[in-house]
């Protein structure tokens, strides 16, 4: 998927051993599993999933850079109204084809599985992303979005595991759709150490806190 949480020097490979036996590695050192053999894991996920594993093939293509999606809704006139928001900060807005599809998807296997497909053309994706910094060009784009009569999604850690970055059909939703990714928004406002309880803005992660 795009943008997939853990480390990059981590992830599980399938092996065949001198005899001829599938088996797994992680990779990296960071973990008390890695670099060890688990001969296991692809038996049973053969026998639970019904599907043989071929190490010496490529199950899907790697990861496209330039994804084939659907047209933005939004004209030039349109980003024009979203960069003035955001300072006319250029890079905090953006239509580009990759960025869009990480924001309509997240690390489902049906997201993986249309990522590796190619077939991402089969759903509705934002059209376009903003990145806000500040309380104030959040109410600044609400307050253009009334006007403009656009719908605006939040766009968080983007696991997508309840579909909330899944944009509805335009069936549902005739709208424009604008993911807002409130990552920039990171701040810690206030800390009680009396009781315990912080006061942080919605895009701070647990890894920053």
């Amino acid at each position: 998927s795009f943008g997939a949480w853990g480390y990059a020097d981590s992830g599980f490979v399938v092996e065949v051993n001198q005899e001829g036996m599938k088996h797994v590695k992680m990779k990296g050192n960071r973990y008390s599993i890695s670099g060890k053999s688990l001969p296991n894991v692809v038996s049973f996920f053969e026998k639970a999933t019904k599907i043989k594993i071929d190490p010496l093939k490529v199950a899907f293509p790697l990861i496209p850079d330039d994804p084939l999606i659907h047209r933005s809704d939004l004209d030039a006139f349109d980003i024009e109204k979203l960069e003035e928001i955001v300072n006319n900060e250029k890079q905090r807005v953006s239509t580009s084809a990759l960025d869009r599809a990480r924001h309509g998807t997240g690390h489902s296997q049906a997201d993986m599985f249309m990522i590796r497909t190619g077939t991402l053309n089969t759903i509705r994706l934002p059209d376009a992303v903003i990145w806000p910094a500040d309380e104030t060009e959040v109410e600044a784009l609400i307050a253009l979005s009334v006007r403009e009569s656009w719908c605006l999604i939040p766009f968080g850690g983007g696991t997508n595991v309840s579909h909330s970055t899944r944009c509805p059909p335009k069936s549902l939703e005739p709208r424009p759709i604008i993911s807002v990714d409130i990552k920039l928004m990171d701040r810690i406002l206030w800390i009680n150490e009396e009781d315990g309880v912080a006061h942080v803005q919605a895009g701070i992660t647990g890894k920053s806190l």
